[in-house]
């Protein structure tokens, strides 16, 4: 791949990623205060799965894996257990 393609790869991704865990530190507190709100669960587990996708695609697999397991425990909440 193009070192210069790459690096803009990568630079989209952190600027994405980073607005992304802005706004889930409000929507995490959000769900503390209201933890069956379906709507808010669903953005956090979206901004989740949004993250993993980047990360798969630059092949950061810490984070994938991160992101992976904090889906999983979404999806339990989403399930209502």
């Amino acid at each position: 791949m193009d070192p210069t393609l790459d690096s803009e790869l990568r630079d989209a991704f952190l600027v994405e990623a980073g607005d992304l865990v802005q706004r889930l530190g409000d929507q995490l507190i959000g769900l503390e205060a209201a933890p069956r709100d379906g709507e808010l669960l669903n953005a956090v587990f979206r901004a989740f799965h949004t993250v993993k996708g980047g990360a798969g695609f630059l092949a950061v697999e810490p984070m994938v894996q991160l992101c992976h397991h904090a889906e999983d425990l979404l999806n339990v909440a989403r399930n209502g257990q």
